[in-house]
């Protein structure tokens, strides 16, 4: 009997102490939740930690990619770079050995080998190329760009004066057919620069190169009457209306060759320039019109083909690539027959 009440009281307190039954499950389904729910979340929270190391890795891929392509095309623009530097030497040996030998005319019977003239052109692309390169601001791609198109342009150049044909020399220059190459020659070297500029640079470096070299002409040129007006004057002992009249009738009836007559008129200050008869009789009195006919006029001309012979030491050098040097003429080379003003015969 003793151990039955004990029963009885034990079950009694376990029921007031854990609750039904039912409870128990309820508490049991709760807990269940409550992990399921907890490792919902770890679950969630791993997914999104492998997603956003999938999205850094995607980046970083995509990134390596484009380095990649970067740096293939760069490789590929440097190999053809290296590629027609290549070809352009081989060429130009080719050429140097035909001209090496050739004697090029020059006025005033002076004459000048052809590798002689390859150096005073290669300076006046030099020249031009570096003023092309502080207004247009190249990048050194571009700058190597334009060195090896104009090495290849000064040996464009050199195949017209080398041609083994039937040439006839006039003021210092070649007549062949319809090709005229007796015109100034830095004239000439600042047209093909502004080709290269045109062809290898962006339309807006273009457009600045343009713009300064057209500022440049109408500078020299306003220049160029200045000085004819004072040599002029220094003569013949001009009025200051005579003077502005000059000046005006100069730029009136500008010519593009008298710039090729300075260079002689500043070191022979004993000539004066040959302009238009008609323009400057009409501002003179008897007096200076007596005086100007016997006065030694020279009219345009080119001293050279690339000025006095001098090779001009260049302030702000622009690198053009190194030629091949000790190319030994073919058959000897061609001579040229120097006589000014009479057919020429290169055999």
């Amino acid at each position: 009997m003793r151990y039955a009440m004990r029963a009885i009281l034990l079950a009694v307190c376990l029921c007031l102490t854990s609750g039904s039954p039912a409870a128990w499950g309820e508490e049991a389904a709760a807990k269940k939740n409550t992990a399921d729910e907890n490792k919902a979340a770890a679950a969630a929270e791993a997914a999104q930690k492998d997603a956003q190391q999938k999205a850094k890795a995607a980046v970083a891929k995509q990134a390596a990619a484009q380095q990649a392509a970067a740096a293939a095309k760069n490789a590929a623009v440097a190999k053809k770079l290296k590629f027609i530097a290549q070809q352009r030497q081989a060429k130009q040996k080719a050429v140097k050995a035909k001209a090496l030998g050739a004697v090029i005319f020059l006025q005033n019977g002076q004459a000048m080998r052809a590798d002689q003239a390859r150096k005073q052109l290669r300076n006046l692309y030099k020249v031009e190329l570096a003023y092309a390169n502080r207004i247009c601001d190249m990048s050194p791609e571009q700058r190597e760009q334009v060195a090896v198109a104009a090495v290849e342009s000064i040996d464009v150049f050199m195949k017209k004066l080398s041609k083994k044909k039937k040439l006839r020399a006039r003021g210092g220059g070649f007549i062949n057919g319809q090709a005229t190459l007796s015109v100034d020659q830095r004239a000439t070297v600042q047209a093909e620069v502004k080709k290269l500029v045109d062809t290898n640079l962006r339309p807006e470096q273009a457009a600045r190169y343009l713009e300064e070299i057209t500022k440049r002409d109408k500078r020299f040129q306003q220049a160029t009457v200045q000085f004819f007006v004072a040599r002029i004057d220094e003569k013949l002992r001009l009025t200051e209306e005579q003077r502005t009249k000059l000046q005006k009738a100069l730029e009136d009836n500008w010519r593009e060759q008298y710039g090729q007559t300075v260079e002689v008129l500043m070191m022979n200050p004993q000539f004066v320039p040959q302009v238009s008869s008609g323009s400057l009789m009409a501002i003179l009195d008897d007096y200076q019109k007596d005086v100007w006919r016997t006065l030694q006029r020279i009219g345009p001309q080119q001293v050279g083909i690339f000025g006095r012979g001098r090779v001009n030491e260049i302030v702000d050098d622009f690198e053009l690539p190194e030629e091949e040097a000790n190319a030994e003429p073919e058959n000897g080379g061609a001579d040229v027959l120097i006589e000014g003003g009479i057919d020429v015969l290169i055999e």
